[in-house]
């Protein structure tokens, strides 16, 4: 189960490695992972924490030969907060995407902040792209616009 995690969360941060235009100028990609740390949920939050953490040892704290600088939020299971949270990490950490909310009530907050159009989509929520058009264009997707998409069989 932690390596399905594990491989998860590298191969999300690597997708969003390719859209994140701005962190091979700066030579640096900023992560902000906002989940929750706190409470009895805290408990899932921590173990996503020493996820990425253990997947960066592993990587040596590269991804794509890019330094990663990762920047943890608490959400506090709370939709406010977690936009809050968000909006700092994208106007004063600068990062280059967000990841690792756990809960359907957060995300409904953080989502628009980190998705307006000067930002584009991809699987973790990236925070800044070169264009909307252009990653919507690139995108494999019947449906572009989604974070998520179902088998061909099952679309409608």
């Amino acid at each position: 189960m932690k390596q399905r995690v594990l491989h998860a969360l590298t191969a999300g941060i690597a997708a969003a490695l390719l859209v994140a235009g701005p962190a091979v100028a700066q030579q640096k990609v900023k992560i902000g992972f906002i989940t929750t740390l706190s409470g009895p949920q805290g408990v899932i939050g921590e173990y996503m924490k020493n996820s990425v953490e253990l997947a960066l040892d592993h990587l040596g704290r590269k991804m794509a030969g890019l330094d990663v600088e990762v920047t943890y939020g608490d959400d506090q299971v709370k939709p406010d907060v977690g936009k809050q949270v968000a909006e700092e990490m994208l106007k004063k950490q600068q990062v280059d995407f967000v990841a690792g909310i756990i809960w359907s009530n957060v995300m409904l907050a953080v989502a628009p902040t980190v998705t307006t159009p000067a930002r584009s989509w991809s699987a973790p929520m990236p925070a800044r792209t070169s264009s909307p058009e252009s990653s919507a264009t690139s995108c494999s997707s019947p449906r572009p616009g989604r974070t998520t998409t179902r088998p061909r069989r099952w679309a409608r």
